[in-house]
């Protein structure tokens, strides 16, 4: 238990890189990319890495903007800035699932 960025950094430092076969993100997006950095070391290749809320309520194509908070919008751009990051990231292959509030599968190459 604790934040996610500093379990994952113990994993690592444990020795535990590329040793995990499925990774799921779903927490605050504005470590968003920080988390995908780390799961990127945790995971071994060909394991899947699953990244939630990559739509997010379709705010990330300029959809559902209305009214929102400052932390919305910040949020917004974090998953926005990340998604941009994986589509041009060569270290995975991509599959965009838009279900829900969208959901990102990597593949570690």
């Amino acid at each position: 238990l604790g934040p996610g960025v500093e379990t994952l950094g113990k994993l690592i430092a444990e020795g535990r890189g590329a040793t995990f076969d499925l990774i799921f993100v779903d927490a605050n997006k504005d470590d968003y990319d920080r988390y995908y950095e780390q799961a990127l070391v945790l995971a071994k290749p060909g394991a899947l890495i699953a990244i939630d809320n990559t739509l997010f309520a379709g705010r990330v194509v300029g959809q559902n903007m209305e009214g929102l908070a400052d932390w919305q919008i910040m949020f917004t751009e974090h998953v926005k800035r990340l998604n941009a990051k994986l589509h041009n990231d060569p270290r995975v292959a991509l599959a965009m699932i838009a279900v829900g509030d969208g959901i990102t599968l990597c593949v570690k190459q």
